[in-house]
């Protein structure tokens, strides 16, 4: 009962500040479309270089190392102001990643490529969570983080669900293309979202 009632205060709260629902929106779109750069890239590797145990140490390495290297770099340098900002900024990065990872790269710089897509998800994760944190009341920060975490754990399985069984039938590849450019679209239509944005430079609601 106090976990509905829980779940039902923190939509309300939502509903309020209508422009959660907004970025919730962005936000699922955005871990939808990452699905293939986040798991199918171990797939692509096997197909295009080779299984070897090295090779697949070599991507899983470079993604936790720029993840680590994008915590340090925005811990130190906080990016822009306006954590909304940061979040577009970071969905065209990886939309331009995604997209690199259709080319036929040396190995060398397809690790490379792994690597900056590791940063952007620890600029991403990190600027969208500070944001709940410095906006929302402190009230409701719980009963928000748990929606979002739920959003978070929802859209990752759903994207594998479909992009899984496509890997099969189509290339890596082509599902990396689509996704960038869909990324990039996202991007755009995010930064256009000036009523978004707007709530970035906001104290807490």
């Amino acid at each position: 009962e106090s976990y509905i009632s829980d779940v039902k205060a923190g939509i309300g709260y939502i509903r309020k500040n209508s422009f959660l629902i907004l970025l919730f929106v962005y936000l699922a779109a955005h871990y939808f479309l990452a699905t293939p750069e986040a798991f199918l890239t171990v797939l692509q590797v096997v197909r295009n270089y080779g299984d070897e145990v090295y090779r697949l140490s070599a991507i899983e390495i470079a993604f936790f190392l720029g993840m680590f290297f994008g915590g340090l770099t925005i811990i130190r340098f906080k990016g822009f102001k306006n954590r909304l900002h940061t979040l577009v900024a970071t969905i065209f990065i990886l939309g331009v990643a995604s997209l690199a990872l259709t080319l036929p790269l040396r190995f060398g710089f397809y690790v490379v490529v792994i690597f900056l897509i590791g940063l952007m998800v620890a600029f991403f994760n990190t600027s969208a969570t500070v944001f709940l944190q410095e906006k929302i009341d402190p009230a409701y920060q719980g009963r928000i983080f748990g929606i979002y975490t739920t959003l978070y754990n929802l859209m990752f399985p759903l994207g594998l669900m479909i992009f899984g069984p496509l890997a099969d039938v189509l290339e890596i590849e082509m599902l990396l293309g689509i996704t960038g450019i869909l990324m990039l679209f996202l991007g755009i239509f995010f930064s256009r979202s000036k009523s978004l944005l707007a709530y970035g430079d906001k104290e807490i609601l």
